[in-house]
């Protein structure tokens, strides 16, 4: 094969849209804590667009999921990741956990909810995770550990 064949088949296999980047972006995954899997539909994201999250319980009993307190937790060379439950993120400064429980999801056995994430513009390039809290029927916290997606990452060239 000549040089200029085989410079060709190069370019004409790495420089169509998304030929090479298609077969090196992560895809989606799940992870699995205390019964509630969580799922991103992909593994790479641009900034200002959406993650579509899937909350799955896995047990036999109802879970309560707090969305208040969900957060995007970027990992970082200091920190591995760090996250506290904070319900004021999404339900107002003055949020108590009467607005957890107005604002949870409850999975009944094996039931599932899907929600948008938004990525923020602007949000620095690196790798996060999505973390939630449980709660109780009455919106207090069961845990200070988050149940957290799988890692993913966001990064400026990636396909919306």
């Amino acid at each position: 094969m000549s040089r200029i064949t085989c410079l060709a088949t190069i370019l004409s296999t790495c420089l169509l849209p998304n030929a090479c980047r298609s077969s090196t972006a992560p895809s989606g995954d799940c992870e699995v804590t205390n019964n509630l899997e969580i799922c991103i539909d992909r593994g790479q994201y641009a900034q200002g667009t959406t993650a579509a999250v899937t909350l799955t319980n896995r047990g036999t009993s109802v879970i309560r999921v707090d969305t208040c307190s969900r957060v995007l937790v970027e990992r970082s060379t200091r920190i591995t990741f760090g996250s506290s439950f904070n319900p004021n993120r999404r339900c107002g400064p003055e949020a108590t956990a009467v607005e957890v429980a107005a604002n949870m999801h409850v999975l009944a056995a094996r039931g599932s909810v899907r929600e948008p994430v938004s990525v923020p513009v602007g949000i620095p390039q690196g790798f996060y995770r999505v973390d939630y809290w449980l709660v109780d029927g009455l919106g207090a916290l069961l845990s200070e550990t988050p149940i957290s997606s799988a890692e993913f990452d966001v990064f400026p060239s990636a396909r919306p």
